[in-house]
């Protein structure tokens, strides 16, 4: 039987980390296939709505910071590869990568930097949010 503990951490880290948080901690708990994917989808809703919206805000607060001061641009490898992926996969590669690669709080700053249409974020967010908790909680509990 499983605690009300190991619900709330696997929900806490998978709504931080998706990819390498909570599905591989639901795992490790040893739940079963369909729980699995239950609380990653609770914990990554959540974590989409709470960071789009801090996000947002965020971008806010840089955009005024950053408006009193002109600095040059770096480029570095990891925005480049942000500015690729914005370029070639748009909104759609942006929150593809975002659960499985960065972090929610990442890849919502980074996906409410450049759209702005927080709906539309969030609902592209959420389906890619199912479509990994379905994908990683199948392939784990194969293991």
């Amino acid at each position: 039987m499983h605690s009300i503990l190991q619900y709330i951490s696997v929900i806490l880290l998978s709504s931080i980390k998706l990819g390498f948080g909570g599905v591989p901690l639901s795992i490790v708990y040893g739940f079963d296939l369909k729980m699995i994917i239950i609380l990653n989808v609770i914990g990554g809703t959540i974590g989409v709505f709470i960071f789009v919206n801090i996000g947002e805000w965020l971008n806010q607060k840089i955009n005024i910071y950053f408006a009193k001061r002109f600095t040059p641009k770096k480029f570095t490898t990891t925005n480049r590869f942000v500015i690729r992926l914005k370029k070639f996969g748009g909104i759609y590669g942006l929150c593809f990568i975002t659960p499985l690669l960065f972090s929610f709080p990442l890849g919502c700053l980074i996906t409410t930097r450049y759209y702005k249409n927080k709906t539309k974020v969030i609902a592209i967010m959420l389906v890619f949010v199912v479509f990994w908790s379905v994908l990683l909680g199948s392939l784990g509990s194969l293991i």
